[in-house]
């Protein structure tokens, strides 16, 4: 877990998943700077990708259960999410 949490980790709750599928400027949303930082420590933190690889499962999970009625467009938004494109 990152240590920006200043906590324990908790493997039952913790998931980035709900909020990536915020919008950023949204007050629980994943801000750029946070994605920039993740991007940063990827090769050298080893707890970056099962959080990752879980919060993708989980969006994935959550996308198979959708119709083409329902609202995907947040799932559609974290698919193009790149900490260097995304601005405040």
């Amino acid at each position: 877990m990152l240590t920006v949490f200043s906590r324990e980790p908790n493997p039952e709750i913790d998931s980035l998943t709900p909020y990536l599928l915020l919008e950023p400027a949204e007050e629980r949303g994943i801000s750029p700077d946070f994605l920039a930082e993740m991007e940063a420590r990827f090769e050298e933190d080893e707890s970056i990708k099962p959080m990752l690889r879980k919060a993708v499962i989980g969006l994935s999970q959550q996308l198979a259960t959708l119709s083409m009625n329902d609202n995907y467009k947040p799932y559609v938004h974290v698919c193009l999410l790149n900490p260097a494109t995304v601005s405040n």
